[in-house]
């Protein structure tokens, strides 16, 4: 049985591949963790989301794709927690389920959804890319993108982070190289990790751009 919280899926939809002729990118990765809990991964491709749940359990590689009803019962939080998503990779049945209050006290969980018919893509757990061959050694990491990043994956990230500080939604992006990949972290969320491909660098030089418009102020006289 695979088991992990529903509040994870509000992020990994928004890097999971839509009707994508590699069909193993239209789903969502779960895997167990050696050291305990799982990993959730979502890729279109050219950018990508892994979270470690280290409350989940999983018992094998799986790849499932939720729809809608799932996606939106398993983030709404309710005052007696977040949601928990199960799937079942033998009969590849999903659902969600939440704590409930029982009247004579005491605490119970209820199915809240259930998919229609199967959640789980087959054969696509073989097939999803081993997404830890593109994460760099963390060591040589350096702040900030050197390269040139799609607008449209940079809204996504933003719009899929995982926490909210103080109204804010900060994030802090790393590389270790040009041309490498450039690394996400969120704020709030150190079990939430994005990946963004850049794209080929073909701006201007910064001072053949910006030169003659904005005039820099002058430097002091010696």
């Amino acid at each position: 049985m695979i088991r992990f919280q529903g509040k994870y899926l509000r992020t990994l939809v928004q890097f999971q591949a839509q009707s994508d002729i590699r069909y193993y990118l239209n789903g969502i990765l779960v895997e167990p963790h050696p050291q305990g809990g799982v990993m959730l991964v979502a890729t279109n491709g050219h950018m990508l989301a892994a979270i470690r749940d280290t409350q989940g359990t999983c018992s094998e590689r799986t790849v499932f794709n939720p729809d809608k009803g799932a996606i939106s019962a398993a983030i709404k939080r309710n005052k007696l927690g977040t949601p928990w998503v199960d799937v079942n990779p033998y009969t590849n049945r999903l659902s969600v389920r939440a704590r409930s209050a029982m009247r004579a006290g005491g605490m119970q969980e209820v199915e809240i959804y259930a998919q229609g018919g199967s959640a789980v893509i087959e054969g696509a757990s073989q097939y999803f890319p081993e997404w830890r061959n593109i994460i760099p050694d963390f060591s040589t990491l350096k702040p900030g993108a050197a390269d040139v990043l799609q607008g449209n994956y940079l809204r996504r990230i933003i719009d899929a982070h995982p926490g909210n500080i103080n109204g804010s939604r900060p994030v802090k992006l790393w590389q270790a190289e040009k041309n490498g990949v450039v690394i996400v972290q969120f704020d709030g969320s150190p079990e939430t990790m994005a990946v963004i491909m850049p794209m080929r660098d073909e701006l201007p030089e910064i001072s053949a751009c910006f030169g003659s418009g904005f005039l820099q102020p002058m430097k002091a006289a010696a």
